[in-house]
C-alpha cells in the first residue's frame, strides 16, 4: 500500500515536472516570436526611412534645382562689386537652400528660404541676399522696400538674387559656389556646383547698361 502510494506521488510529480517544462518551452517560443516581430518592425522602419530619404534626395530631384548660368555673373567697378546668381526650381517643393560661396581662401554659407531674410550658418539673419527682380527702384537701390529682402523660392519658378561685395568672402569675386536643398525637411547633398563665374557684360542681363545705376529689374 505504501509503495503504491509512493509510486502514485512520483507519477504526479513527473507529470507536474513535464507540464512545467512544456509551459517553459511555450513561453520561450512566445518570447522569441515577440522579439522577432519587434526587431522586424524596427528594421522595417529604418529601411522605410532610408528609402524615403533617398527618394527625397534622389538625383532626379536634385537635378530640378540648378543654377541658371545665363543669369549668373560678377560685376565690379570703381564704386563697388556685386554677385548676381540665378536659381531655377522645377516641379518640386524646396524648404530652403544652402548657398555656399568660396573665394580668396575663405567661404561663407547662407540659407535661402521663401518669405524670409537671409540667414547664415550661425543662425544670424539679415539683409545679405536680395531679390534682384525687385531690388532696383528707378536709378538707385531701393533698400527701403522690405519685400526685396524677403527672398522668393518657389516651385516651378526661377529667381535671380544679388549679393553685395561686403557679404562675399574676402569682398572679392568668388572662385566657386554651390547649392544644397532641404526637401520636405530632409537635408540633401549638393544639387549644383559652379566655378569660373564670368564677369557681367554691359548691355546683357543682369547689366542692361554701362553703369550699375542703370540696372533695371
Amino acid at each position: 500500500m505504501a509503495i503504491h502510494l509512493m509510486w502514485h506521488k512520483m507519477k504526479i510529480s513527473f507529470k507536474k515536472k513535464g507540464l512545467s517544462e512544456v509551459v517553459a518551452i511555450l513561453l520561450l517560443i512566445l518570447l522569441v516570436v515577440i522579439s522577432t516581430v519587434i526587431i522586424y518592425f524596427f528594421v522595417r522602419s529604418l529601411i522605410d526611412k532610408g528609402i524615403e530619404s533617398s527618394e527625397k534626395c534622389s538625383q532626379k530631384n536634385l537635378d530640378k534645382i540648378q543654377f541658371n548660368y545665363d543669369n549668373t555673373c560678377y560685376y565690379e567697378d570703381g564704386a563697388g562689386n556685386l554677385l548676381f546668381f540665378s536659381i531655377d526650381v522645377k516641379d518640386i517643393n524646396v524648404n530652403k537652400l544652402k548657398f555656399f560661396i568660396e573665394g580668396g581662401g575663405n567661404s561663407k554659407t547662407y540659407f535661402i528660404e521663401n518669405g524670409k531674410r537671409t540667414c547664415d550658418s550661425s543662425g544670424s539673419c539679415g539683409d545679405v541676399i536680395i531679390n534682384f527682380e525687385r531690388c532696383w527702384d528707378g536709378s538707385e537701390w531701393n533698400f527701403l522696400n522690405n519685400p526685396n529682402f524677403y527672398l522668393i523660392l518657389k516651385k516651378n519658378e526661377g529667381h535671380t538674387y544679388v549679393v553685395e561685395g561686403i557679404n562675399l568672402p574676402q569682398n572679392t569675386k568668388p572662385n566657386s559656389m554651390k547649392i544644397s536643398p532641404v526637401i520636405e525637411n530632409e537635408e540633401c547633398g549638393e544639387s549644383d556646383f559652379y566655378e569660373d563665374i564670368p564677369n557681367c557684360l554691359d548691355g546683357e542681363f543682369p547689366i542692361h547698361a554701362s553703369t550699375p545705376n542703370d540696372i533695371g529689374c
